[in-house]
């Protein structure tokens, strides 16, 4: 049976081999596509309606469930087949659920009837289909380690609905609180699996021998302050609670900052990248704390988590798993890649630190910032479109 299974695979195209190759290139299509109808609209006066939808909800839900999340799909599609050993999915199964996020992304835009139900349904049913994939190899070899991996994805799905709800006007504030619960969701995840790879990546990309420093204790703490930020901030309205909750997350993560910095990071672009990331988001933590005791704009704490937080890690993650799963050396990337990650790493400070020093100029650090996202992925695209859809070059 497991040579049927080999042989039928063999036969997929490769694009459709494992999860990381289409919904890699479907994030970085995405990630431009959207980001010039956001600018365009903001901007230029593009005539978008958004499908009714409040403009502003709209790039924050499709930044989230749509870029973020079609990220998340491909690496743990190709993740937890290499920690369970069991295939996931691949073929036609794997089109269908590609078939739906792409579905989702379009009826968003569609002004149809009824179309914002119909998108509320298929997108539900795309996170439902995701959270049963990467169940059943989990299940299968009963690695219950990885049950707070699935939890997070039926919390995105609870979040979708929740936003729906909002959407229809039957929550009063369910679109603020699922787009809310969808990105601290996206953090979560990004600090579970930057706990796991971070160090790990550091250490063997260094030229000499290096053993980083995780604390148990750290974690639990870590874990519990960031689940009371999050329910504070969505539900609560409690400033001097939120504020020591955030001190905290930004001492806990600053340690452990502390505790994976080595000098030898900086000689490899695939680990200073996924460090440079992570201090975006613990920066995030600090202007967060900042704008609950000053007027400092919040949403520039969001866009630290975002942007310089979850775009950054993100560009790194996907270009990491592409060289590795197509037999490439990832110790060796090509010489594009330290451009696209400085690229993605000054229009994060064009979005979240010239507004602090020049706040008159915002909105041209809004235009240029974007334009430091588009180029970033468009460069990524190009790269990783010929990798991603050809077989592995080590023929494995």
């Amino acid at each position: 049976m497991n040579n049927i299974n080999t042989t039928i695979q063999n036969q997929t195209p490769a694009i459709l081999s494992l999860g990381f190759r289409p919904f890699f290139l479907l994030a970085c299509l995405f990630a431009i596509i959207s980001m010039m109808i956001w600018s365009g609209f903001l901007n230029f006066s593009l005539p978008v309606k958004f499908n009714g939808i409040n403009p502003v909800y709209w790039h924050a839900h499709e930044m989230v469930y749509g870029y973020s999340l079609a990220v998340i799909a491909g690496f743990l599609l190709t993740a937890i087949k290499n920690w369970t050993g069991v295939q996931t999915l691949y073929g036609k199964p794997l089109l269908i659920l590609c078939g739906l996020w792409i579905t989702s992304r379009l009826l968003y835009l569609l002004e149809t009837p009824y179309s914002i139900y119909i998108n509320l349904i298929i997108e539900n049913i795309f996170i439902l289909g995701l959270t049963i994939a990467i169940s059943q190899p989990i299940i299968k070899v009963k690695q219950w380690k990885q049950i707070p991996v699935i939890s997070k994805i039926i919390i995105f799905l609870i979040g979708n609905i929740i936003y729906g709800l909002g959407l229809i006007n039957v929550l009063e504030q369910g679109e603020k609180w699922g787009i809310y619960i969808g990105l601290y969701t996206v953090l979560a995840l990004l600090f579970m699996m930057a706990r796991r790879v971070i160090p790990f990546f550091i250490e063997n990309a260094a030229d000499c021998p290096v053993k980083l420093k995780n604390w148990k204790w750290l974690d639990i703490a870590s874990l519990v302050f960031f689940l009371a930020f999050s329910i504070l901030d969505i539900f609560f309205t409690a400033p001097v609670l939120l504020a020591i909750v955030t001190t905290a997350l930004v001492i806990l993560h600053s340690i452990r900052l502390a505790g994976w910095y080595t000098h030898e990071l900086w000689k490899k672009p695939l680990s200073w990248v996924l460090y440079i990331a992570y201090s975006f988001i613990v920066f995030g933590f600090f202007l967060k704390l900042i704008s609950l005791t000053t007027d400092l704009n919040p949403y520039l704490s969001i866009h630290a988590f975002s942007f310089g937080g979850i775009g950054v890690i993100t560009v790194g993650m996907m270009t990491r798993v592409s060289l590795g799963h197509t037999g490439r050396n990832v110790f060796q990337p090509p010489r594009i890649l330290p451009i696209i990650f400085a690229l993605m790493i000054i229009g994060s400070i064009f979005r979240v630190i010239l507004p602090i020093i020049s706040t008159p100029n915002i909105h041209l650090w809004l235009i240029f910032s974007q334009g430091f996202w588009i180029i970033s992925f468009l460069l990524l695209l190009f790269h990783l479109l010929p990798m991603l859809s050809q077989p592995r070059i080590d023929e494995k």
